[in-house]
């Protein structure tokens, strides 16, 4: 938990006007962030590399509105998986030379 004695950044807080004289806003959040990856690769023949693979992400933001009476908190989670596939043909064979 991370808490602040400073207003928070634009977007993220009271509406513009809020704060007057030398208030000051304490607002407290949790972020937590989390990746995963994976891949696979197998060669069938000499001349293809099949692959396959993914990431998953997890965000999860906890913001508890402290100029708010009752303080209430808002949470959500973002989640998001990205596959991967491909195909890999080698145009020459490994034993072929480079002269031209």
């Amino acid at each position: 938990m991370t808490s602040c004695r400073t207003p928070p950044p634009v977007g993220l807080g009271p509406p513009d006007g809020f704060l007057t004289g030398n208030r000051q806003i304490l607002f407290s959040f949790s972020l937590g962030v989390t990746g995963v990856f994976g891949q696979f690769s197998v060669e069938p023949t000499n001349r293809l590399i099949l692959t396959a693979g993914g990431r998953y992400d997890r965000l999860d933001l906890e913001n508890t509105l402290t100029f708010r009476t009752g303080m209430p908190v808002v949470a959500d989670t973002f989640d998001a998986f990205s596959p991967k596939l491909s195909a890999t043909v080698k145009l020459l064979p490994d034993d072929a030379s480079a002269d031209v």
